[in-house]
């Protein structure tokens, strides 16, 4: 019923998107969502909850602590979404900042489609890691700034900040892995709290990570 809601309020801001046949499959704890054109499949072997003991085998803490039922809805829309708007098509620059907004654009669109889920889940943070990124973000921020990442386009660099992990490298221990993907959404929430007439699709259809930014005016 929930992922009836979400796709219902998806197509209210794109009215011509397909809405996908949603399946359910064994993936021998393969990829957890996978999709193709007009079909969305999750992987159920990967939401048996973070005490199944395949898990504490195969996986780290940091991983198989989101394999959990509640993760499925949240998950479902961020694989539809993350396949109608492909990083490939999206992301003009390869810079972090990029990456960044889209990342953030991502975590958005799925918020806005999820009202009622917690900002942490789609975040795949814990609460207490969203609490900590919002007591720390100004630092997050300046750190970003004074170690000059913000627009690096040294690829290991970036995968240190958007890969999983126990935390984020360059930031303290404290961080959770991924903590430039919530500065991303701080950014994109900003900037369509800054343009009230935008919408969604401009949202979407707004490629330059720069003009989103400048447009934000972005100061934790």
């Amino acid at each position: 019923e929930a992922l009836t809601w979400a796709f219902h309020r998806l197509t209210y801001f794109f009215p011509h998107m397909t809405i996908p046949k949603v399946y359910m499959h064994i993936s021998g704890y393969g990829e957890s969502i996978v999709s193709a054109p007009g079909m969305l499949s999750a992987s159920l072997d990967k939401y048996l909850g973070s005490q199944h003991p395949m898990y504490q085998i195969l996986y780290e803490p940091y991983q198989y602590r989101r394999m959990v039922p509640e993760k499925l809805l949240s998950d479902y829309l961020t694989g539809w979404i993350r396949s109608e708007w492909m990083p490939e098509r999206m992301i003009q620059k390869d810079r972090l900042l990029d990456h960044m907004i889209y990342e953030g654009k991502i975590v958005f669109l799925t918020s806005l489609v999820l009202p009622d889920e917690p900002l942490e889940r789609l975040l795949a943070f814990t609460r207490e890691e969203l609490s900590w990124c919002i007591a720390n973000e100004k630092d997050l921020w300046k750190s970003l700034l004074e170690k000059q990442m913000l627009y690096t386009t040294d690829k290991l660099a970036m995968a240190k900040f958007l890969e999983e992990g126990p935390s984020t490298p360059f930031f303290p221990d404290e961080s959770p892995a991924r903590a430039v993907t919530w500065l991303g959404y701080r950014i994109v929430e900003a900037y369509m709290t800054r343009q009230e007439k935008a919408t969604p699709r401009d949202l979407m259809e707004l490629l330059d990570a720069q003009a989103l930014l400048n447009g934000s005016l972005y100061r934790p």
